[in-house]
């Protein structure tokens, strides 16, 4: 987003004499947070007051997000009534193509039906007729889930078990999910979920050894490092998942390349970022975070630099969420553009409404 941004401001012919900006909030995958930060967009305060708007120092033409179903659902559901334009890069759940229910979302990502024929095809040409299917406890996991299982059942295949997870597992429910895997003969199993759900089995299966199993995700199920041990992490070998298209983004990898704390002041994620990816921490000092002592290894320095990091777990040549991202933000941008655009002569013959930035509505950009 941020790439995004910077590339359409330094564009004189997209949107010139007008700067974009952004705010990002962390649904961090709770429900709770994410009315909070629908309510914050719509408000145009921290702490949200309903049916009242405090103007900021720019209005806020839209939101991009979410990846998740379930999280996209609730600030649909919000940014809907008050006619916010929302642009989601991951969700995939076939109900919000339903204008009736859903008037101001729309999507960079493919609705659920396409992605469980996908699934059920590549089963039947690998031969794998006999399989599990694991589906989180929301509307996205179920609905894709029975998508699954009836185009499976269509193409000859079987259903050997077919369970729900929950962000929150029980200590109980989680055993039972492990034992079950681990004596069903059915050695495919189908995940319907962000990977998240998946955690505390995949780590009690690495702790219990369980071997033979070949997981099968969907679009939702990313697999990345940071939320494993590394048991768990090399236990995963052998996974699979369907993926987004994927394409080039012209001066993103250099981007990504040439960021750093001092160049980014205000970005939320950069500190833990910086840690996370260089196994290093902040020296704080006064509550402010700078750069610590060289030769102290457990100190960043601010000399590590991004393009040191490891390719196969930071993969600029594999953008899919990204590119999503990066084509909602244009959206937006272009249809700015052609509200800003509008010549008197046009309005006169087309009907179209002129519209000055400082007076523009959310409505207008839908």
């Amino acid at each position: 987003m941020a790439f995004a941004v910077e590339e359409i401001n330094r564009n004189t012919s997209l949107l010139p004499n007008i700067t974009l900006g952004f705010q990002i909030h962390d649904a961090c995958l709770s429900e709770a947070l994410a009315v909070a930060c629908s309510m914050s967009l719509i408000s145009g305060a921290e702490e949200p007051v309903p049916k009242y708007r405090c103007p900021p120092s720019a209005m806020i033409p839209g939101a991009v997000g979410e990846v998740s179903s379930t999280i996209t659902g609730i600030l649909a559901n919000i940014l809907g009534v008050y006619k916010v334009p929302q642009v989601s890069y991951g969700a995939t759940l076939a109900t919000f193509s339903n204008k009736n229910l859903y008037p101001s979302f729309l999507r960079t990502a493919p609705a659920d039906p396409m992605g469980a024929y996908a699934i059920a095809s590549l089963l039947r040409h690998l031969g794998w007729t006999w399989v599990g299917v694991l589906c989180s406890d929301s509307d996205s996991g179920i609905l894709g889930s029975e998508l699954l299982k009836e185009a499976v059942t269509k193409m000859g295949g079987c259903i050997a078990f077919s369970e729900k997870v929950s962000i929150q597992h029980s200590k109980e429910r989680a055993k039972y999910l492990v034992d079950l895997i681990e004596r069903s003969t059915a050695n495919v199993i189908v995940t319907y979920c962000h990977v998240s759900f998946m955690v505390p089995i995949f780590e009690m299966l690495a702790q219990r050894k369980v071997s033979g199993k070949v997981w099968l995700g969907a679009t939702t199920f990313i697999i990345t490092p940071d939320l494993f041990t590394k048991p768990a992490w090399t236990w995963l070998n052998g996974t699979m998942s369907l993926a987004f298209h994927d394409a080039s983004i012209p001066g993103f990898k250099e981007f990504v390349h040439s960021i750093h704390p001092r160049s980014f002041p205000g970005d939320i994620f950069m500190k833990s970022f910086w840690e996370k990816a260089f196994g290093c921490k902040w020296h704080i000092v006064n509550d402010s975070w700078g750069q610590g002592d060289e030769t102290v290894a457990k100190f960043c320095t601010g000399k590590e630099e991004v393009v040191t990091l490891d390719p196969t777990l930071f993969d600029l040549d594999n953008l899919r969420y990204t590119y999503n991202v990066y084509l909602a933000v244009y959206a937006f941008a272009h249809a700015l553009h052609d509200l800003m655009e509008c010549l008197p002569q046009v309005k006169q013959s087309s009907g179209k409404p002129c519209v000055s930035i400082d007076k523009l509505q959310s409505q207008q950009v839908q």
